[in-house]
């Protein structure tokens, strides 16, 4: 017989596919409310619908953005308000998602598990690096800094590969939090050469039989 929770995170599958993101995050929600220890797969759902919505924030600015470059309109000074409150729609839920991974969202206790959620807090912490609100540019809304926030990311990524090295048997596990990082490094920080770079010195590693003691990425 299918629990509550199981119900809430497919209805999350199936709402990420169809678009329907109130229900999505609704039932997101939910399903850590009922049991907040996920697992290694339910992290990467969660982590799914997270950049998901996340992407189309950024999608939305980014458009305002270029309309603000191209076109002179009388509008203008409304044009920058409607995109601070998408920065600040932004930010809020980018500090939603932190809040639950640090008051929470438990991973269970395997290595994949584990990685998949310092990943997730790692993507979060970059994303929301990219934009401030006017009242965070002017010290009303005193948040983290854009290069604490860049640290605290690399530092989840940091203490991810550490556990993952522990494991040396769960050559699966390495390689899926390689991918991640790379996508972290391309699409996040935008440093494109590195994450080409890193994903292929790691895939020549892997496929030599090369295991990790306490050498340093790079």
């Amino acid at each position: 017989m299918t629990s509550e929770r199981e119900l809430a995170l497919f209805l999350v599958s199936i709402n990420f596919e169809i678009n329907n993101d109130e229900d999505m995050i609704y039932n997101m929600k939910k399903s850590i409310q009922l049991d907040s220890h996920l697992n290694s797969d339910e992290l990467d759902l969660i982590s799914q619908v997270c950049k998901k919505i996340i992407k189309q924030y950024i999608n939305s600015i980014k458009s305002i953005e270029l309309i603000e470059k191209k076109v002179k309109t009388i509008y203008y000074e409304q044009l920058i308000k409607y995109k601070d409150q998408i920065v600040k729609e932004f930010t809020n839920f980018c500090n939603e998602i932190i809040e639950m991974t640090e008051s929470q969202i438990v991973p269970m206790e395997d290595v994949e598990s584990k990685n998949a959620f310092l990943s997730l807090r790692g993507d979060i912490y970059g994303y929301i690096s990219q934009y401030k609100s006017q009242d965070e540019k002017k010290n009303k809304i005193v948040y983290l800094s854009k290069k604490e926030k860049v640290n605290k990311a690399i530092n989840c990524y940091e203490r991810a590969f550490e556990d993952a090295d522990q494991d040396i048997f769960d050559g699966y596990a390495t390689m899926k939090l390689d991918n991640k990082y790379a996508v972290f490094l391309h699409d996040i920080i935008g440093n494109k050469l590195f994450a080409i770079t890193f994903l292929q010195n790691e895939l020549d590693r892997y496929n030599a039989g090369v295991v990790y003691d306490d050498d340093k990425r790079d």
